[in-house]
C-alpha cells in the first residue's frame, strides 16, 4: 500500500536542469517526518497505555497504534494486513493519533489509501480537521508521492475538495504544498498530476472567479503558489496555473513577483539551449537529452563515413592500406567519429527541443481553446439579456402597458361615479330623515324671526358647501387609493394564475398573455355547453 524506499546516498547528484519532467519518481515515506521510530514499535502500546485513562481512552489508544502499524507495515508482504483496523464504537476519529496532530484521515490521505479514507469519512471524521501546524488531510495528501503512484489523486480530490480553500497557520494552501514539493525536480511530475487533478475538481463545484482567488492566496512570506513553482522551475506546473489565470504579478514581502521569476527562468533556459547550439564540441555528460539522430527511409541512422566503409568493404581493402601518415591515422580513427558524435548529440538536443517547444505550443492551443468557450459563452449569454430587454421594452410588452394605464383610467372613472351614486342615494336618505323630524312652519311668525331664519339658512348652506367639499376631496381620495389596493397582492395573484396556466397547457409563460383571448373563447364556449346540457 505504501512505498517506502530508503534513500540511497551513494550516486552522484544529479546536475541541474537536467531531470525530465516524466522522470519517475519514488514514494517517500510519510515516516521521514518523525526521527524516532521506536515509538512505532509493538511495546509502544504498552509504554502509552496509563493507568489513568478511560476505557474509551484505552481503545482509542489501541486502535490508533494498530492503525499505525498498518500503515508501516504496508509494503511488507510478511506482516501486512488486508483491511485497516475498525475504529472501536463512539470513538473520537478526528482525535490526533501522532505526536503532531495528525489523525487517521491525515494518514489515511498521505498514504493515498482511498477504501480507509472513505471509511473514516463514512464514519464521520471531518475532512476539514487540522493538525498542529493548521494542516488538512488534502494538505497531507500532496506532500507525499503515494497518491501518484497510486494514480488515485482525482478520486482523493473529490472527496476532499471542499477543504481546497483552508489555508494552515503559515498561511499556505493545498497549492502552496504543491508548488513546495517542485523543490525535488524527482517531483515535477507528480506536482503537475497533483495541480492538475485538483484544478479540475475545483472547476466542478467553483467558479472561475473562486479558483482565481485561492490560485492568488499569499502565504506569509507573500509568496503565491505559482511564485513558488516558478521559483522552483517547474514550467508544467506554472502553465497550468497561469491557464486558470492565476496572477503573475502580485509581490512576495521582498517585492519578487512570479512574472520576474518566469522571465529569469525564460532567460536561464535559453542561454543553456544557446550553450548546447553555440558549441558542438561538449562533453557528453552536459547533453542528456532523449531522442535519436534523423532516420533515412531505411531506418538505418545516416552515417557520413558510410560511404569511405562501404568502399573499403567491397574492395577488401583495410584501414592500413590506404592511409599510411600517422596524421591521417589519426584523423580518420579519432577526429571525424568525434565530430560525428557531437553532431548525432547536438541533433538529438535539437529534436528534444522542438519537442518541448510542441508541447507549450499544445499547452497554449488548449488554454486558448479554453478561453473561447469562455468568451462564447458569455457573448451568448449577453445575447439572451438582450433579447430579453427588447422583449420587455418594446412590441406587444409597451401596447400591453398602455393598455392596462387605459383600463386602470377607466376603472378609476367607474368607480368614482359609482361612489357618487352611493354618496347621492345616502344623503338624500339623510335629507328626508332630516325634514321628516322638523317641526311645521308657522304662519304668524313676525319678520323679525323671519330674519333671523334667514340668516340661519345662509349659515348652514356655508357649512353644507364645505362638507360637500370635503366629501368630494374624501371621494377622489377613496377612489385613489381603491385604484392602487392590493397591487402587490394582485401582481403576485396574476403571477400566480400564470404559473397555473402554464403549468395546465404546457407552455411558456411568456406566451400565456398571447394566448389568454383563446383562453376565455374556449372556457365562454364550455360554460355555454355546461348551461345547455344542463
Amino acid at each position: 500500500m505504501y512505498h517506502h524506499q530508503h534513500q540511497t546516498h551513494d550516486l552522484d547528484p544529479p546536475m541541474p536542469d537536467d531531470t525530465p519532467d516524466n522522470e519517475t519518481v519514488a514514494s517517500e515515506s510519510q515516516f521521514d517526518d518523525y526521527p524516532d521510530m521506536s515509538h512505532f514499535s509493538g511495546s509502544r502500546k504498552r509504554r502509552r497505555v496509563e493507568n489513568h485513562m478511560t476505557q474509551a481512552e484505552r481503545e482509542h489508544r489501541l486502535w490508533a497504534d494498530e492503525l499505525l502499524d498498518y500503515f508501516v507495515l504496508a509494503d511488507d508482504p510478511l506482516d501486512s494486513r488486508d483491511t485497516a483496523p475498525v475504529p472501536p464504537p463512539n470513538a473520537d476519529l478526528n482525535k490526533a493519533i501522532d505526536d503532531r496532530g495528525y489523525n487517521a484521515l491525515h494518514w489515511a490521505a498521505a498514504m493515498g489509501d482511498i477504501e480507509v479514507v472513505k471509511d473514516l469519512i463514512r464514519r464521520g471524521a471531518r475532512i476539514d480537521a487540522q493538525s498542529h501546524n493548521g494542516e488538512t488531510p488534502l494538505m497531507r495528501s500532496v506532500i507525499f508521492t503515494n497518491s501518484f503512484d497510486k494514480r488515485n489523486m482525482e478520486k482523493l480530490a473529490a472527496l476532499l475538495i471542499r477543504t481546497v480553500n483552508m489555508q494552515e497557520w503559515f498561511g499556505s494552501t493545498v497549492f502552496h504544498h504543491i508548488a513546495g514539493i517542485t523543490q525535488s525536480k524527482k517531483k515535477y511530475e507528480c506536482a503537475r498530476y497533483y495541480m492538475d487533478c485538483i484544478l479540475n475538481k475545483m472547476s466542478e463545484v467553483l467558479s472561475p472567479d473562486q479558483i482565481e482567488r485561492i490560485l492568488n492566496e499569499q502565504d506569509n512570506n507573500g509568496d503565491t503558489a505559482i511564485t513558488i513553482a516558478a521559483r522552483n522551475g517547474a514550467r508544467k506546473c506554472v502553465r497550468s496555473l497561469i491557464g486558470r489565470n492565476a496572477a503573475v504579478d502580485i509581490p512576495n514581502a521582498v517585492g519578487e513577483t512570479a512574472d520576474q521569476l518566469i522571465v529569469q527562468l525564460n532567460h536561464r533556459r535559453q542561454e543553456r539551449h544557446r550553450q548546447l547550439s553555440s558549441s558542438p564540441f561538449q562533453t557528453s555528460d552536459t547533453i542528456q537529452v532523449g531522442g535519436g539522430a534523423v532516420q533515412p527511409p531505411s531506418g538505418i541512422p545516416f552515417d557520413p563515413l558510410g560511404s569511405r566503409t562501404a568502399l573499403m568493404a567491397s574492395s577488401g581493402a583495410e584501414a592500413a592500406d590506404l592511409y599510411k601518415s600517422e596524421a591521417a591515422l589519426a584523423l580518420t580513427s579519432g577526429l571525424i567519429p568525434d565530430m560525428l558524435s557531437k553532431t548525432t548529440e547536438l541533433a538529438k538536443a535539437l529534436d528534444a527541443e522542438l519537442a518541448e517547444k510542441d508541447a507549450e505550443l499544445a499547452e497554449a492551443e488548449r488554454v486558448v481553446a479554453i478561453r473561447r468557450a469562455e468568451i462564447e459563452a458569455i457573448q451568448k449569454q449577453k445575447e439572451e439579456l438582450r433579447v430579453k430587454e427588447l422583449e420587455q421594452t418594446s412590441g406587444f410588452g409597451a401596447d400591453a402597458d398602455a393598455q392596462l394605464i387605459r383600463d386602470l383610467e377607466e376603472l378609476e372613472r367607474e368607480c368614482h361615479d359609482l361612489t357618487e351614486d352611493d354618496q347621492a342615494f345616502a344623503i338624500s336618505q339623510l335629507i328626508q330623515t332630516e325634514e321628516s323630524q322638523l317641526p311645521a312652519s308657522d304662519p304668524s311668525l313676525n319678520p323679525a324671526n323671519k330674519e333671523e331664519a334667514l340668516a340661519l339658512k345662509l349659515n348652514l348652506s356655508k357649512q353644507l358647501l364645505e362638507v360637500q367639499k370635503e366629501r368630494r376631496d374624501l371621494v377622489q381620495a377613496i377612489v385613489q387609493a381603491l385604484s392602487k389596493a392590493n397591487g402587490d397582492e394582485g401582481a403576485e395573484r396574476r403571477q400566480q394564475y400564470k404559473r397555473l396556466i402554464t403549468g395546465a397547457l404546457n407552455v411558456r409563460e411568456e406566451d400565456v398573455e398571447g394566448m389568454l383571448p383563446e383562453i376565455v373563447a374556449e372556457l365562454e364556449e364550455w360554460r355555454g355547453l355546461e348551461a345547455s346540457g344542463a
